[in-house]
């Protein structure tokens, strides 16, 4: 199995290797060519949770029903915060036993259940979103393992749908009983076959009408595909300026065998507005900045680009109101930032 690692401080490559990473109260996005100038106060930030608990290495963040659910991989657990980060429920703990999970990875909910990727046991742990109670453990197929786990997921009419390269698809669905369902997606070919799966795992969203919107780290396009899995579109987002900064350092670096240069560390999708946690800079990279990109059948579009404070940020989300949750990962901290139209 080839998990997506991160630690924290600098991040470069990835492949063979593990990954190797390398408070001021407002902060002021500076618009990019489309879009109204905005600003994000930056209304709380907090390393001990209300239970005097700490954060310590925060994979994923996902909004739901008022709640940040939040996938802490040390504490193999799923953290529900409210706006003021109050911890208001806990979703598993660590362990190996029924309901504990060894890693926790990516978190998605919906209806009345959150799911949470359990790397040490390779399957997705499944509790009741208001009681927390463990429901079952949904086991990856086989024909899956060997992908990276640490992306973005989600459920839709009874099927999980993963990106999956080991496949050969770009992205999988596979019901309860561990059957791929549907797969949709070809991938783009590397030098390797190695290169070529790791380099093809990529974030994965449900879009309106039940259609899944996917985006790789390290190449700068997306695409949409319906519910059959038919591609639909495919935007270049190259044109985004810490992308093409990050593509033209990745160009002049000396290449290793199935490595690359990842250019955003998380991605979130919330009505119809795609935010990328960019990554900059050249051989001393930050990751710092989110561009949030505007998405229809026209194409992508830069709406604003906001500056954070800290030096690299790893996870994020983004609630109805267009506040977003950021766990500064070289802080330590989890950082909550209120939207402030002009």
């Amino acid at each position: 199995m080839i998990y997506r690692t991160r630690a924290k401080r600098g991040l470069c490559s990835r492949g063979l290797f593990p990954l190797v990473i390398m408070i001021f109260f407002f902060c002021r996005c500076q618009p990019r060519s489309e879009g109204e100038p905005i600003t994000y106060q930056k209304k709380n930030q907090v390393s001990t949770l209300s239970d005097s608990s700490f954060v310590s290495d925060v994979r994923c963040i996902y909004f739901f029903q008022g709640l940040f659910l939040v996938s802490d991989y040390n504490r193999g657990q799923v953290i529900g915060l409210d706006n003021d980060l109050n911890v208001v429920k806990t979703y598993g703990n660590a362990g190996r036993g029924p309901g504990e999970i060894m890693g926790a990875l990516g978190v998605y909910a919906s209806g009345e259940s959150v799911y949470c990727v359990n790397q040490g046991a390779q399957a997705v742990e499944v509790f009741s979103y208001r009681s927390g109670i463990h429901q079952y453990s949904l086991r990856l197929p086989t024909e899956i393992l060997g992908t990276t786990l640490n992306n973005r997921i989600f459920e839709r009419d009874g099927l999980f749908f993963f990106s999956a390269p080991a496949s050969q698809s770009l992205v999988a669905g596979f019901d309860h009983d561990s059957h791929v369902r549907l797969k949709f997606g070809s991938l783009v070919p590397f030098e390797t076959v190695f290169e070529t799966m790791i380099r093809n795992s990529s974030f994965l969203f449900q879009a309106a009408g039940g259609k899944t919107l996917t985006i790789s780290d390290n190449i700068p396009e997306i695409r949409l595909f319906d519910t059959y899995g038919n591609q639909e579109l495919k935007l270049d987002i190259s044109f985004v300026e810490p992308i093409k900064q990050r593509l033209y350092f990745s160009s002049k670096a000396q290449k290793r065998a199935n490595s690359f240069h990842n250019l955003f560390e998380d991605v979130y999708y919330h009505d119809g507005l795609l935010y990328l946690l960019a990554i900059s800079g050249n051989d001393k990279p930050v990751c710092n900045e989110v561009v949030i990109l505007s998405l229809d059948e026209t194409g992508a579009k830069i709406h604003s680009v906001v500056k954070l404070d800290g030096a690299w940020y790893s996870a994020l989300a983004v609630d109805n109101s267009r506040n977003m949750l950021i766990y500064n990962a070289s802080a330590d901290q989890l950082e909550y930032y209120v939207f402030n139209p002009n």
